[in-house]
């Protein structure tokens, strides 16, 4: 779903900018954080 993929790579912004990043820096780092994301935005 669309709105599904939107919201998951919002929150990659919201995370790497208040980790004052530019990428993630392993794809392990990158789904932890979308492991994350799935629990947040399903809680919400």
């Amino acid at each position: 779903m669309p709105t599904c993929h939107r919201s998951i790579h919002a929150y990659y912004r919201l995370w790497l900018n208040d980790a004052h990043r530019q990428d993630f820096g392993s794809k392990q780092e990158a789904r932890q954080v979308y492991d994350e994301a799935k629990t947040q935005l399903l809680l919400s």
